[in-house]
């Protein structure tokens, strides 16, 4: 004769290591990942948001390509980090930006493109994963050419 199993409670005993694999393996990691892109899609825009700023406040010398208000630009974006740093996603996902800016030799005389690298170090909060860096460069045409 076959013995036969209980109908009711077998899969209760089963449930806890399920919900300890669940939460351990999958959850927990699965929200750093989250956090790790949201963090990369707050630098893009800071980038993006600089980029723009300078290519609109810069003042370029057509012939020699360099930047005649370095000092001005330099200071609205440090502003514009100040003011990112202070806001409520910077305070929630804390990260460092060096940046440099440039003015390549192409383009007309009239016309000239400042270029952006900007490197963001952040600690994305993943067990043994130390400091990371994302670095994005941009080209935009400047607004002031003389």
């Amino acid at each position: 004769m076959k013995a036969r199993r209980a109908l009711r409670g077998s899969q209760i005993a089963e449930f806890g290591p399920a919900l300890f694999i669940l939460f351990v393996v999958i959850l927990f990691p699965l929200i750093l990942l989250v956090r790790v892109a949201v963090i990369y899609l707050t630098c893009a825009s800071l980038h993006y948001a600089e980029l723009q700023e300078a290519a609109i406040r810069s003042t370029v010398k057509g012939q020699d390509c360099t930047i005649a208000n370095w000092e001005e630009v330099e200071d609205n974006l440090s502003a514009l980090e100040d003011r990112w740093k202070r806001s409520p996603i910077g305070l929630l996902l804390p990260f460092t930006v060096s940046h440099e800016i440039n003015v390549p030799d192409k383009g007309t005389t009239t016309v000239r493109f400042l270029h952006i690298r900007n490197k963001m170090k952040f600690s994305p909060g993943l067990p043994g994963v130390g400091k990371q860096t994302f670095q994005f460069d941009g080209e935009r045409s400047v607004e002031n050419v003389i």
